[in-house]
């Protein structure tokens, strides 16, 4: 799969300059650091705006191929975002360990629903063994979250009607859950606020592996459950932020990204990605001006 020229152009922190996906990387892992706050294990910001690939910058490397045609669109604040118009389209970002298996998980993601999407039930995260969708089948307009176990897959959604306010208007999407214990129930968060939360079929016996299935952005693999809207970025954690921590970042799209002030001062002591960082960006500086 080929590379675009552009696409490493718009690897940016800042309108201003540019910097490698290992500044990039540097920059997240220090902002994150310095917040008290988690790196996500994998971080698609869809800044790209055009091609076949979506660049990951956790460091894991997990990115996205585009598949069947999503659109390049303008996203949430004027940069790039990912829009599903096509029936069978999504992205694949692999199943690398670092998303495997990931018991206490969250998944972050900026959406902008038109509908529950193909078949009533668009998928925002699908990697098989847990699901996360946009529903109608199960209740009217719902955000419903799924998670295979041994014996009996538990299901669980928001309260009826609750995603209907959110459509057609960007919506900061926060999913946690412990899969540890079977009594553990998912906590849904719309722009960092609660949702009510409940159960359709609750799990019975052990968490199953989802070490052979892809992740998958926007649909699952047969193409049917398309979802339908745009997506401005999608976060996995293995250890999720707190209540807190959720809020800040539903008001804060695009904290991890900003440029460190620290940067443009005397060299950091005992921070190396933040070093790493500020010597890449003083070789830019030195090219560019």
């Amino acid at each position: 799969m080929s590379i675009l020229a552009q696409q490493l152009r718009n690897l940016k922190i800042k309108p201003k300059w540019w910097g490698s996906l290992g500044m990039v990387e540097s920059v997240v892992r220090y902002n994150c650091m310095k917040r008290g706050f988690p790196v996500p294990v994998l971080l698609l910001p869809f800044w790209e705006g055009a091609g076949n690939k979506a660049y990951e910058i956790s460091g894991n490397m997990n990115h996205g191929a585009l598949t069947n045609d999503p659109k390049w669109v303008a996203g949430m604040k004027g940069g790039n975002g990912i829009l599903f118009d096509v029936l069978g389209s999504y992205i694949n970002a692999g199943n690398d360990a670092s998303i495997n298996n990931i018991p206490v998980i969250g998944i972050e993601s900026w959406i902008y629903p038109k509908s529950s999407g193909q078949n009533g039930l668009g998928r925002i995260v699908d990697k098989v063994q847990k699901i996360l969708f946009t529903d109608t089948v199960n209740a009217p307009d719902v955000i419903t979250f799924q998670h295979a176990f041994s014996t009996t897959t538990g299901i669980w959604r928001t309260y009826s009607g609750s995603l209907a306010p959110f459509y057609n208007q960007w919506l900061h999407l926060f999913l946690t859950y412990d899969n540890r214990s079977t009594a553990n129930i998912p906590y849904v968060y719309f722009n960092g606020i609660l949702q009510g939360s409940f159960v359709l079929k609750g799990p019975v016996g052990t968490a199953s592996s989802d070490s052979a299935s892809s992740l998958l952005i926007g649909n699952r693999l047969d193409g049917i459950r398309t979802f339908d809207g745009m997506n401005d970025g999608v976060r996995i954690y293995n250890s999720p932020p707190t209540p807190a921590q959720i809020k800040f970042a539903a008001n804060n799209p695009y904290f991890m990204f900003e440029t460190p002030e620290e940067l443009w001062g005397p060299p950091p002591a005992g921070n190396w990605f933040l070093l790493q960082a500020r010597n890449e960006l003083q070789g830019i500086r030195g090219i560019n001006g």
